[in-house]
């Protein structure tokens, strides 16, 4: 799903016009964003954790020419799912593999 999908199946669901979901949505996403930028996390309870975390710098190979390659420590965005998210994910992988069973 991508985000005019999103915005189409919230506007389906709420009888909202997908302009207002589409801003609505817009204004999430930037807000979320500008939190990040100023490393502060955010937190959705029942769907998870949006926060910045520092990964070290570190030396990897190229798999291509098996160059030693040096990566630069940086700061990256990650999200943890909440315990009800994963829960609700893993039903519905064991109920697909139920299905594909039969």
């Amino acid at each position: 799903m991508n985000k005019k999908e999103l915005i189409a199946a919230v506007a389906e669901t709420t009888g909202l016009t997908q302009k207002q979901v589409g801003v609505i949505t817009n204004a999430i996403f930037a807000e979320l964003t500008q939190q990040l930028s100023q490393r502060e996390r955010m937190l959705i309870r029942g769907f998870g954790t949006f926060d910045v975390a520092d990964r070290a710098p570190r030396t990897i190979v190229h798999p291509g020419d098996g160059k030693k390659m040096n990566l630069p420590a940086r700061t990256v965005p990650v999200f943890r799912p909440s315990s009800e998210l994963k829960e609700l994910v893993a039903a519905k992988k064991k109920k697909k593999k139920k299905k594909k069973k039969k």
